[in-house]
Parts: structure tokens; sequence; C-alpha cells
């Protein structure tokens, strides 16, 4: 009988803790949703009035269409990324799954946000956090395709806590109280491997021949026009202006 009573008090310690990680993650969970519920709203509203303007690729430029699932595997070649949020919090990032499709680029990093005070295997919980696709870019010097990842919600998907203890409960306190400008240290460039060339090298001909060339270069400059985000793709418009010939010496 002593030793039912002794252990009571651990069981509804546990039972406590069970609660508030429903609580903060049903929270959560909610905030994020309405959240991407709201970027797709205004993406999908961004794409009907794109498609009434007419196709995407100009008669001056090209398209350059990015695979979700391949954008997803070249994020997850960098992974694992770990931040300290608020010198409190560790999150560590180990999987990506990229979508683009109504009007919205997003990706899914999910990982465990655990306390600095214990072991990460100790007191933790399984979070996702996502982020859109910014700033999307072709570098004027090399011709890459970049974007900067920038988080917009966070949810709590599953804690796990061993033993009811005060670094777990300031842990779900802590997440709860958590606003998405403290994930900013995930705001992050990325490169996609697509890289468009800015000259074309005209060969010399000649001298021996009809024909004579010294050879040239055609510089062209490339900007983006248009980004959308649709049918598992984003899609790229690239204008193109051609430069002044440079001719070899």
């Amino acid at each position: 009988m002593n030793e039912l009573r002794s252990t009571r008090p651990a069981c509804i310690g546990l039972l406590t803790a069970a609660l508030s990680i429903a609580g903060c993650a049903g929270d959560r969970v909610i905030v994020a949703e309405e959240t991407i519920l709201e970027r797709q709203i205004e993406g999908l509203t961004t794409l009907i009035e794109r498609t009434a303007r007419g196709p995407l690729r100009s008669s001056r430029g090209i398209v350059v269409a990015v695979d979700e699932v391949w954008a997803g595997e070249m994020i997850s070649l960098a992974l694992p990324w770990t931040r300290i949020i608020e010198e409190q919090i560790r999150v560590q990032i180990e999987s990506a799954e990229v979508t683009f499709d109504d009007g919205l680029g997003l990706v899914a990093l999910r990982g465990r946000a655990s306390s600095v005070a214990a072991p990460p295997d100790d007191v933790f919980a399984d979070v996702t956090l996502f982020a859109s696709f910014d700033d999307i870019e072709l570098d004027a010097r090399t011709g890459v395709l970049r974007a900067r990842l920038v988080p917009i919600a966070f949810e709590v998907r599953r804690a796990s806590v061993y033993v009811a203890t005060p670094i777990a409960q300031r842990l779900l306190e802590q997440l709860g109280r958590e606003r998405i400008g403290a994930f900013d240290s995930f705001a992050v460039p990325i490169e996609f491997p697509v890289r468009v060339e800015h000259v074309i090298e005209l060969p010399e001909v000649g001298p021996d021949g009809p024909i004579a060339f010294a050879g040239a270069t055609i510089p062209l400059e490339f900007a983006v026009s248009d980004v959308m985000s649709v049918s598992g793709r984003l899609w790229v418009s690239v204008s193109a202006q051609v430069l002044p010939l440079e001719f070899s010496p």
C-alpha cells in the first residue's frame, strides 16, 4: 500500500505533463495551419491574376522549372541544421519536404526541439518548421539560381518526456510562447544546381579560307521576371537581354 502511494504523485505528474504537451501541440498545429492557409490563398490569388496576363514565358526569355522532389533532395544534402533559440531551446532539423503547388513554394523542415539544460534525447519534442522560398534570383556573376528560405510557421507534432521534471515543463512552456521571429536563424540562402550561361563564345574562323573571323563574345544579361509554384514545380521566368558584342583582339 505504501508503495502504491509513493508512485501516485509521479503518475499524476506524468499525466499533467502529457496534457500540457497535448495542449501546446494542438495550439501550434492550429496556428501553423492558419498561417499556411493564408499563404495559399494569397498564392492562389496571385496565380489567378498571373495566368490572366498570358503565357509565363516572354518572347525574349526562358523558363526554368525546378521539381519539388529534386529541390527537397538538394536541401536534405545540407542537413542536419542545429540552432539555439533564445539561448534555451536546441532545434535540430533532420529532414526536408518541398511542395510547389497552389501558388506557394513551401518546405517542411522536420526535426526535434530539446532543452539546452538536458541531453537531447532526455526531453524533446518533434517539431516542424515551415518556410517559404523568397528572393528567388539569378546570381549576376555566376548565373546560378538562388533563393532564401524564410520561416513562416512552426508546429509541435509530438513530445516525449520520460520523467515529469521542471526542465520538461519549461521546454513546453517555451515552445508555447515562441513566435516565428525566434527562428530567423533558419532563414538561409540555398542554391539550385541550375546555371544560365552569361556569354556566348563565337570561335575564331580562318585565317585560311574565304571567310575570316577573329572571334567574339556575346554578353547576355538575365533577370528573374516571374515565379509560379504549381503542379509540383517552381516555374521561374527569366528575361534575357543581349549586350553589345565584344570582339576578340
